[in-house]
């Protein structure tokens, strides 16, 4: 007795297809947005949220001292907190007072 297999009909082909269609798109779309964001990360030194959102995703370190692997998120975070105190810095020397504390101190 032989068993055959009852060829797929053309709507369950046409289903698979738009599905494998669309999860290869994504996948390209992954991909390439990733891509992107390492090259904001390490070309660019993007500070930006979309290039610290791809270095917290994929761990990407920003410099290795020693043993230890600075993470690009704290260094990112450390670039805006300079940024942060030097505009503090710049506003009150612009208004003529002395700058005496940084904020936050």
């Amino acid at each position: 007795m032989e068993i055959k297999n009852a060829p797929e009909s053309p709507k369950m082909l046409n289903s698979s297809m738009k599905i494998f269609l669309a999860l290869g798109i994504f996948g390209l779309a992954f991909v390439a947005a990733a891509g992107w964001g390492v090259y904001r990360v390490y070309a660019k030194t993007g500070i930006d949220k979309f290039s610290v959102l791809v270095a917290k995703a994929l761990r990407l370190p920003a410099v290795k001292v020693g043993d230890d692997l600075i993470s690009y998120t704290d260094f990112a975070d450390d670039i805006k907190a300079i940024h942060v105190m030097r505009q503090y810095e710049q506003k009150h020397r612009a208004n003529g007072k002395a700058v005496e504390k940084s904020p936050g101190a």
